[in-house]
C-alpha cells in the first residue's frame, strides 16, 4: 500500500516542481531591467518615396520589446523641413523630388526614456532616403486669349499643373492641324473662319508632360 501512494506522490511532484520553475522563470523576466530583454530596430521604407505619393516607415522590431514600451515616429526632409506628424506614414508633395527624406524611430519605456537595443546602443534611428520626383501633370486645360480676329495676336495660357513645371512648349492647331509654335501667334487670313487651339507640354527637372489641349475659339 504505501509502494502504491509513493508511485502515485511522484507524478504529482513532478507536476509541482515545473510549475514552481515556470513561476520563478516568469518572475525573473518580470524583473528584468528594460535592457536585458533583448530587441533590436532596423527602420525601413514601405516604397520608393515618391513625390505627391504616400509611403510609411517600418520600424522592424527584432526580438521581443518590453512591456509598456512605444514607438514614436518623426519625418522631416533633411537639413531643410520638419513634418509635424507623428504617424508613421506620410503623404509627400508633388514638388519633394530630388530632397531626402527621414524617417526617425524612437522607442521608449512609459516614462519616456529611451530603451537601449540588443546591440547596447540607444533605440533611436532613423532611415533617409532620396525622394523620386515625377513629371508635372495638368490640373487645369490651358485656355486662348486675346482678340480672336485676323492681325490681332493672341495668347495660350498655360493652364496649372502639379510638380512644379520648369518651362512649357507651346503649339497652335488650326482645326486640329498644326500651324505654328510659340506662346503667342498673330492671327493670319487663312486662320479666319477656323477653330484656333493651343496644346502643352510641361516640364520639370523629373520629366516631360503629356500634350493636353485648350478649348477651340473661332477666329472672325
Amino acid at each position: 500500500m504505501a509502494s502504491s501512494n509513493l508511485r502515485a506522490s511522484r507524478p504529482r511532484a513532478r507536476i509541482f516542481r515545473r510549475t514552481l520553475l515556470a513561476a520563478v522563470v516568469a518572475g525573473a523576466i518580470g524583473a528584468a531591467p528594460a535592457s536585458a530583454i533583448g530587441f533590436t530596430i532596423k527602420p525601413t521604407l514601405s516604397s520608393t518615396p515618391t513625390g505627391g505619393q504616400s509611403t510609411t516607415c517600418l520600424p522592424n522590431v527584432v526580438g521581443l520589446l518590453p512591456l509598456g514600451a512605444v514607438i514614436h515616429y518623426s519625418w522631416g526632409l533633411w537639413g531643410n523641413t520638419a513634418y509635424s506628424t507623428s504617424s508613421n506614414s506620410i503623404t509627400l508633395s508633388d514638388t519633394a523630388g530630388g530632397q531626402y527624406l527621414f524617417c526617425e524611430v524612437k522607442v521608449t519605456n512609459a516614462l519616456n526614456v529611451i530603451l537601449t537595443q540588443l546591440t547596447g546602443k540607444p533605440a533611436d534611428l532613423a532611415i533617409i532616403s532620396r525622394i523620386k520626383g515625377i513629371a508635372p501633370s495638368n490640373l487645369s486645360l490651358p485656355s486662348v486669349s486675346g482678340k480672336k480676329r485676323v492681325g490681332q495676336k493672341v495668347r495660350c495660357n498655360p493652364g496649372s499643373w502639379s510638380a512644379l513645371p520648369s518651362s512649357y512648349s507651346f503649339t497652335w492647331l488650326r482645326n486640329g492641324s498644326p500651324v505654328s509654335t510659340g506662346r503667342q501667334r498673330k492671327l493670319r487670313g487663312g486662320d479666319q473662319g477656323q477653330s484656333i487651339a493651343c496644346s502643352v507640354k510641361a516640364k520639370n527637372p523629373f520629366g516631360t508632360s503629356g500634350t493636353v489641349t485648350s478649348p477651340a475659339v473661332s477666329v472672325h
